[in-house]
């Protein structure tokens, strides 16, 4: 078992008052990502994110995002995929960064996707 806390405590040492302290078993533990990605009041969430990126994941990587990875043009992807017009997303989205433009038309894939596989 592993002592956690949220101060510091020395092996069989007494417990710093207005401190927490639990024991979990040593194998549900992971490594914590490098200290240089975390900040203190990031999220777990975050910090995944971060992590992703550090190691060059640029996508969630889903089945729809391999398929817009491999794509040239997102807006015709998109527009197969969705059984729409281009013109018709490239209007409602052609104001937006290139990365909103993506992240937008992606989750209208996934979106359609989870509907027609129920996941």
């Amino acid at each position: 078992m592993v002592r956690i806390c949220d101060h510091m405590v020395r092996p069989n040492g007494p417990l710093p008052d207005g401190s927490t302290s639990f024991y979990v078993h040593a194998d549900t533990l992971s490594l914590a990502p490098p200290l240089n990605l975390m900040d203190p009041g990031a999220t777990h969430t975050a910090v995944q994110r971060r992590v992703a990126k550090a190691h060059g994941q640029r996508d969630v990587g889903d089945d729809v995002a391999a398929l817009m990875r491999e794509s040239k043009d997102i807006y015709k992807t998109a527009a197969e995929f969705l059984s729409v017009a281009v013109d018709e997303l490239k209007k409602k989205y052609q104001h937006l960064n290139s990365g909103q433009q993506r992240m937008n038309l992606g989750n209208r894939m996934r979106a359609k996707f989870k509907k027609e596989h129920g996941k």
